[in-house]
């Protein structure tokens, strides 16, 4: 393994930040894996989506960095991408209008796997899950009660024939008819 002189590594620590590892293996004539492997060692860090803004960014009338979207194919403010460390501008490909469209799409068509995968979580999670409710129960009184309220308007026949069953159960009443039945007595 050939050791990189003074001078190369001099040019690794100008350009490996904002020109990427594949310009600097390009230009000292070396392996990617090599310069990769010497710039960890030396604690040089890439800048995200270095060598790359000329190709995924571009800028507004006002100076403002956009990125187009492949799905819908329009240039948006980063603002309308979502997060993903993985990638080397830490934005997520597709902007978040396109991300929720997809799901909806991979979600339909795939809705047996879905709900069995939900059907498991559900059933591994009982005590995660519960807790979580009683968590938004708590800090969500008004927001509840609001919904509730709201439910009772638009179903008051079934609100009504579920307290009738109730106070029948709480009184020990053998009431088991319903609301259509006693309609027609």
């Amino acid at each position: 393994m050939k050791k990189y002189s003074e001078k190369e590594i001099q040019f690794l620590k100008n350009n490996y930040a904002n020109r990427g590892a594949k310009y600097c293996a390009e230009k000292l004539n070396r392996g990617l894996r090599s310069i990769r492997s010497k710039a960890n060692r030396l604690k040089f860090k890439v800048l995200p989506g270095a060598a790359f803004n000329n190709k995924i960014w571009t800028y507004n009338a006002n100076g403002v960095k956009m990125k187009t979207c492949p799905n819908c194919n329009t240039s948006k403010i980063l603002e309308c991408f979502g997060k993903d460390k993985s990638r080397y501008d830490e934005l997520n490909v597709y902007c978040k209008i396109c991300v929720v469209a997809l799901s909806k799409i991979s979600r339909q068509n795939n809705i047996k796997a879905v709900l069995k995968w939900e059907a498991e979580y559900r059933a591994n999670n009982k005590e995660l899950i519960k807790k979580q409710q009683t968590d938004y129960k708590k800090n969500h009184p008004d927001k509840l009660k609001a919904t509730k309220r709201k439910w009772k308007m638009a179903n008051r026949h079934k609100s009504r024939e579920y307290k009738r069953k109730r106070r029948a159960l709480k009184y020990s009443l053998n009431e088991t008819y319903t609301t259509k039945q006693e309609q027609l007595t």
